[in-house]
């Protein structure tokens, strides 16, 4: 992130854990003071260096002197839910969803954390609220599929899937999805063609691993 595409969701064991989508909003039209402004500024910067506790500090400082900036408490909740602390990540969500309703971003990323809560149903909703306001969004098609894949709806789940890989073929994660999906539904083939591609686009150690396995299983292998 810059935070605006890094929390997806990760598909184990045929269901979807999540992951962040980051900030590419463009800061809203609330003049912010120096300070506050000085504040977000250094806590984006630490999130970015992957110091989510560190960058906390900052942006409440941020909120605090500038409580009416949405992007504020937007990126407050980046950093919280790095931190794993998602009922504060919640709470700061919402409050930029307040100051700033068509914050697509948010929607997203609030989606992501009601899914990490087991609240799938919540998640839905919120994937669906951003998809209104970034319909061609790759990634929020795929969280979505996600959700819909933890609540075992799979021919809802299967179309998101789609939709993201028509919308980015060279996204890495739709393949993951379609292949966990296509596995559920036994369709072995399309499930190991999308596998294999998902492993010629993806870097994720973690995500890779998982992917690898679910090959073996297909194929047979030991």
């Amino acid at each position: 992130m810059a935070l605006r595409k890094g929390l997806m969701v990760l598909l184990a064991s045929g269901l979807l854990t999540a992951a962040l989508v980051g900030c590419n909003q463009v800061a809203p039209a609330t003049v912010a003071s120096d300070d506050a402004a000085t504040h977000l500024s250094a806590g984006r910067s630490l999130l970015e260096e992957g110091k989510p506790n560190e960058a906390i500090k900052e942006l409440q400082q941020a909120v605090r002197l500038d409580p009416k900036s949405s992007e504020a408490q937007y990126v407050l909740g980046n950093a919280l839910t790095r931190a794993g602390q998602l009922d504060e990540a919640v709470t700061a969500y919402e409050a930029a969803l307040r100051l700033d309703p068509k914050n697509a971003d948010a929607h997203s990323n609030l989606g992501v954390v009601r899914y990490r809560q087991g609240k799938s149903d919540e998640a839905v909703k919120e994937f669906t609220e951003a998809l209104k306001l970034a319909p061609d969004d790759a990634e929020i098609h795929y969280n979505l599929g996600g959700a819909y894949t933890q609540l075992n709806q799979i021919e809802q789940a299967l179309a998101e899937f789609q939709k993201a890989n028509s919308l980015d073929p060279n996204l890495p994660e739709p393949y993951l999805g379609l292949g966990t999906v296509y596995k559920l539904q036994g369709q072995n083939e399309r499930a190991i063609q999308a596998l294999e591609r998902y492993l010629e686009l993806s870097k994720d150690a973690e995500w890779r691993s998982q992917a690898e396995a679910m090959l073996k299983e297909l194929k047979g292998q030991p």
